[in-house]
């Protein structure tokens, strides 16, 4: 027996050669080698019996594998949103210098750019480090609507959106008039006043919207579809929330910076960079408060433990795939959105296995 399921993965590889046929229900997509997919069952199977299940769901990857942590989420989100932070501000200076033909459109207001992008990064991985392990518990989510928001949730989430308006809004007036050189009494006011328009309006459009956000959204349901179709759902429903929310942020923005002293000044120049300002703003702090709303973040969590597994060698970047794959060569069946081994004995041999050569390189 112990044989049997030693060569069962190797024979499994090497009698079924690739194909994109759909009509092929029973090849892989991908060439693997055998080598490496032992290797990367091993490790799931390891992380399913260190759970106690026999039931491998996409959506709880980060919590057997411990990668649903404070520390991960802040590093992943803060790192990511960083890096989106100046992308987009690169795109807009670079948009703003080719419209104006100014030669130091890099080097503008460089200061208030690196600030910005340290503390949004810090917003962002601070969400994410504290939603990551609600997110790992959770389950996943749909389009398919029909959920009523009850009116005590709806006026916390009007609260909610009061008060981060209002620090955002006084952090960019702050942030402006430090930068800008302002006197000190004038920095204060400025963050004052921006902090309370912004708070006030994004308060009650984001409560509204929020409130839209969650009614989109639905759980799976129960054993329908396929492990495939509920990461799709997922992953569309958050989308949606992103694009959604930053469609309510891209007036606000608007709305703030015309409040900026001098925003609109030299309307041949400032008025594009207000412009390319408000969209990236918009999309970012869309994406903040994206993953901030609702009950279902299963796609969000699977792409931190997929990352973090697969920077440590352990599974593929493209977890779905792979596993897609295995099921197709027989090595796993499905029972709705979850993946099971095909044999239970296959499970424990490989988990064992794997423990054993782990002991070993000790």
């Amino acid at each position: 027996r112990a044989h049997l399921l030693d060569r069962l993965i190797p024979a499994a590889v090497a009698s079924r050669l690739t194909s994109r046929d759909p009509a092929e229900h029973f090849r892989p997509r991908r060439a693997w080698e055998a080598e490496r997919v032992r290797a990367h069952l091993a490790c799931l199977a390891r992380l399913m019996t260190a759970a106690d299940t026999r039931d491998l769901a996409w959506w709880q990857l980060a919590r057997h594998s411990g990668t649903g942590r404070f520390r991960t989420g802040f590093l992943v989100g803060s790192v990511t949103a960083m890096a989106a932070w100046a992308v987009i501000g690169l795109l807009g200076r670079l948009v703003y210098g080719v419209v104006t033909g100014e030669r130091d459109w890099l080097a503008y207001n460089a200061r208030g750019w690196l600030l910005s992008d340290i503390v949004f990064g810090a917003l962002f991985g601070l969400v994410c480090g504290f939603k990551i392990k609600k997110w790992s518990h959770g389950t996943p989510g749909s389009l398919s609507g029909g959920i009523r928001s009850r009116t005590g949730r709806r006026r916390g989430r009007v609260i909610r959106g009061t008060v981060a308006g209002f620090v955002s809004g006084a952090v960019v007036g702050l942030g402006y008039g430090f930068v800008s050189g302002s006197p000190l009494l004038v920095v204060a006011l400025l963050g004052l006043v921006v902090g309370l328009v912004f708070g006030l309006t994004s308060g009650l459009v984001y409560g509204l919207m929020s409130a839209i956000a969650v009614r989109l959204e639905a759980p799976a349901a129960g054993t329908a579809g396929t492990p495939l179709s509920s990461l799709r759902n997922d992953r569309a429903l958050n989308l949606v929330r992103l694009v959604v929310l930053g469609l309510v942020f891209v007036p606000l923005f608007g709305l703030l910076y015309t409040l900026l002293p001098g925003a609109l000044s030299e309307a041949e120049h400032r008025l594009v960079l207000v412009v390319v300002s408000t969209v990236g703003d918009a999309l970012m702090f869309g994406l903040l408060f994206a993953v901030s709303v609702g009950e279902h973040h299963g796609w969000p969590a699977y792409l931190i433990a997929t990352h973090r597994l697969a920077r440590r060698g352990l599974l593929p970047r493209d977890l779905m795939s792979f596993l897609d794959d295995a099921h197709r060569l027989g090595l796993l069946r499905t029972v709705g959105p979850i993946y099971q081994f095909r044999h239970a004995a296959l499970q424990d041999d490989l988990a064992t296995s794997s423990l054993l050569s782990v002991d070993s390189r000790k």
